[in-house]
């Protein structure tokens, strides 16, 4: 291909439909044939010899990070330690992280979040209190920009809750180790670098309030092993009876729906209930669900998980709010479910609450979405970041909307 050639192509213009909000049905996730009527506005993906796009999007609650096609970070939205340098922000438009580059993917969490490199070497930022950014220094502190994790190890994934971090390191081992307060020592006692757990065989780490590991089962690979320990209280979404903490790792029963085993892919959790997606595409929740957040038609909390109603069967990815859930159909249809007082399902026909999937109205080809506290951000296959919600004030700085609004990058 020729420069020129090469230049027109990367320019090419991708569309985005705001469909028609008139008729306020809810979609049926399985109907791959339903579109909204659309006006079409037009996004062009820059040339990468231009500038760097987003390849993948993360939420803390109030604020949503974008990797960058260049490895670099940028945030916006607001709280403590952004990663900006600054001690707390609000943060208008996505500005860089500092200290930061090769960035593969990052591991959030309301107190700090932590990156993966492509060395595979781990630099985190924010609350340091416990030993969660992993840097060993004394005395902890709040960590406003990135600083490296002090240990040789390298790591597959990472995953980070409130006050602590897991990661899978590299090896045939697979051995998790953590740093932080629930670090998976058996006295119980936070970490201030990565220490190991007894976890080996790891297929990678989950956070829903306790962490939630699964490794190689020996007798049967097509099920994995779980594992949980960590905070809260949160029995529902780890079906593990005890209640407060679990300083080491212990035996995890599996979800069910009904009488069959449902199969942990991904969980994540909300304020007070959790989502999981299994590997056929399934969804389910577990939990509160006083704003229908489980997807289930109605506003009663469920002790055991359930699907959603209709069944959503295709999902290639979910992200759980702080009162509403959101997934992303394998064709690149978004659909959320939940609270939608402040905008956050994309849809204004309803402004109390939608109790099953409902899809953003005329948002298509999406590859990622991260559901925040009160706002709805996803990406999209042309790189473009559209967000909506917020329409109660919400965070600080950014424009409430409850309709899809791109985000200038």
């Amino acid at each position: 291909m020729t420069t020129a050639a090469f230049t027109r192509a990367a320019l090419s213009l991708a569309t985005l439909s705001l469909g028609c909000l008139q008729g306020a049905d809810v979609s049926d996730p399985d109907d791959l044939t339903a579109e909204p009527a659309a006006l079409t506005l037009a996004v062009p993906r820059p040339p990468p010899y231009v500038r760097a796009w987003p390849v993948h999007l993360y939420t803390t609650g109030r604020a949503f990070y974008a990797v960058m096609s260049n490895g670099a970070v940028r945030v916006w939205g607001s709280g403590a330690n952004l990663g900006d340098g600054s001690a707390s922000a609000t943060l208008t438009r996505p500005t860089a992280v500092v200290d930061l580059d090769g960035v593969v993917s990052l591991a959030p969490a309301s107190d700090h979040v932590c990156a993966l490199r492509s060395d595979k070497s781990a630099r985190c930022w924010g609350e340091s209190w416990t030993g969660q950014v992993g840097s060993g220094a004394l005395p902890y502190a709040n960590t406003p920009r990135p600083v490296a994790v002090q240990t040789s190890l390298r790591f597959e994934s990472l995953t980070s809750v409130a006050y602590a971090t897991c990661g899978v390191a590299t090896g045939a081992e697979g051995r998790v180790y953590c740093w932080g307060e629930w670090s998976g020592l058996s006295n119980g006692l936070p970490a201030m670098v990565p220490t190991a757990t007894a976890v080996t065989q790891s297929l990678g780490v989950m956070g829903a309030g306790r962490f939630v590991a699964r490794s190689r089962d020996p007798f049967n690979a097509a099920v994995p092993l779980l594992w949980t320990w960590g905070p809260n209280d949160f029995v529902n979404a780890t079906q593990h009876p005890q209640r407060g903490t679990i300083a080491a790792p212990v035996a995890m029963p599996h979800w069910t729906l009904g009488t069959t085993r449902f199969v942990l892919a991904d969980l994540q959790l909300g304020a007070a209930h959790a989502c999981a997606l299994d590997p056929g595409g399934m969804v389910a929740c577990v939990g509160g669900n006083s704003a229908g957040q489980l997807g289930n038609w109605s506003t009663v909390d469920r002790a055991t998980p359930t699907g959603t109603s209709p069944p959503f069967t295709q999902a290639a990815a979910i992200s759980v709010g702080w009162w509403h859930t959101c997934a992303v159909r394998r064709d690149g249809v978004p659909f959320c479910w939940g609270s939608n007082i402040d905008g956050q399902l994309g849809d204004p026909r309803n402004t109390n609450y939608i109790a099953a999937p409902n899809h953003v109205p005329g948002l298509t080809d999406v590859r990622e979405i991260a559901a925040g506290a009160d706002r709805t951000c996803a990406l999209r296959g042309d790189s473009s970041v559209w967000c909506w919600g917020g329409v109660r004030g919400g965070i600080p700085g950014l424009p409430p909307t409850y309709y899809p609004t791109a985000v200038a990058f």
